[in-house]
């Protein structure tokens, strides 16, 4: 299967680590979709920057808040047309929220932001991706994890467990979704 025929929904891919995900995509071939909300002028940039790619760059400007927002950007995603003909869809779940704390002064806020926007929402991504996946096609999620869960330090401690609950996800999804979609984490 060549990369022609490969979307990628990539969540917070404006800037940073999703931006580079996306270039390389692009690259590469794929049709890549990059969500994003706050980096509006990055994710600009970053259509104009690959627009001479062999695949594209294409934009989804979605805040993600709860269960029907995750439904919303999963529904644009698949039905979105293109130049390109798909075999195959990828998920990455990439945003994320990466705030200060301790276990001393961490706040139900902070807790609640993390697990919401590290956990929660990539859950439901991913339950409205395999539920609205065609049978005929074949699809893999890639949930951004953090090297920090395997060199623990105590500093940011909320969004430590929040990444933590992401890669019990992970490897619960890589068995509930099986064989339909592949799951795994980097």
């Amino acid at each position: 299967m060549e990369n022609s025929y490969k979307k990628v929904l990539i969540t917070g891919g404006g800037r940073r680590l999703g931006s580079i995900v996306a270039k390389n995509l692009a690259k590469e071939g794929y049709s890549v979709f990059v969500h994003y909300y706050n980096s509006h002028l990055e994710a600009q940039d970053l259509e104009k920057k690959t627009k001479h790619d062999p695949g594209e760059v294409l934009l989804l400007r979605k805040k993600l808040n709860n269960y029907s927002d995750c439904k919303i950007l999963i529904d644009e995603f698949l039905s979105k047309q293109s130049k390109n003909n798909y075999e195959h869809f990828t998920l990455i779940n990439n945003a994320s929220s990466f705030e200060y704390d301790t276990s001393e002064n961490f706040t139900e806020e902070k807790l609640d932001l993390h697990l919401k926007v590290n956990f929660k929402i990539p859950a439901f991504l991913i339950k409205y991706f395999a539920l609205n996946l065609s049978s005929k096609k074949s699809g893999s999620v890639i949930n951004m994890l953090d090297a920090k869960l395997f060199g623990l330090n105590p500093d940011h401690y909320t969004y430590t467990l929040s990444k933590y609950s992401l890669m019990g996800l992970t490897k619960v999804s890589a068995l509930s979704y099986a064989p339909k979609i592949r799951v795994n984490g980097i």
